[in-house]
């Protein structure tokens, strides 16, 4: 992402979109760009999946949603824009990883471990909003 002008221009839109129009970057274009691909990978998953289990169901994937934001957060991505890498997130996907295999170890019911990933989404993005604010006022 850092590396490719369209990755700069996608940070640079989620940092400050209006800095990034003075700039000359089509947000709407690059921002277009982002959910297209974003809704081409979700197919991809969705098939794959679909693929693996060989059955179809519209209940499949509830919870991949608080997943993917939880480990997402975890990596250290930020709320407000502008921060994150691959490299961290695929870590904070590591980490969650290993936090749902433990729970499925140690027996606890898959109701209890949503809400236990719920409380660490709320932890990790109460952490974000706290370190937002502090930078703010720097």
């Amino acid at each position: 992402m850092r590396k490719t002008i369209w990755g700069r221009n996608i940070y640079a839109i989620g940092n400050n979109s209006k800095a990034a129009h003075f700039f000359g970057i089509s947000i709407i274009k690059t921002k277009t760009l982002a959910f297209i691909l974003t809704g081409l990978l979700c197919g991809v998953s969705g098939f794959l999946l679909v693929s693996r289990l060989n059955t179809a169901s519209a209940t499949y994937g509830n919870d991949t949603a608080l997943d993917a934001i939880t480990a997402v957060l975890l990596g250290g991505t930020s709320l407000s824009g502008g921060e994150g890498s691959i490299f961290k997130t695929f870590q904070g996907i590591l980490l969650l990883g290993v936090l749902s295999n433990a729970m499925i170890v140690l027996n606890i019911t898959p109701y209890l471990q949503q809400v236990i990933k719920g409380l660490l989404l709320i932890i990790v993005v109460t952490i974000d909003s706290y370190y937002v604010k502090i930078n703010k006022f720097k």
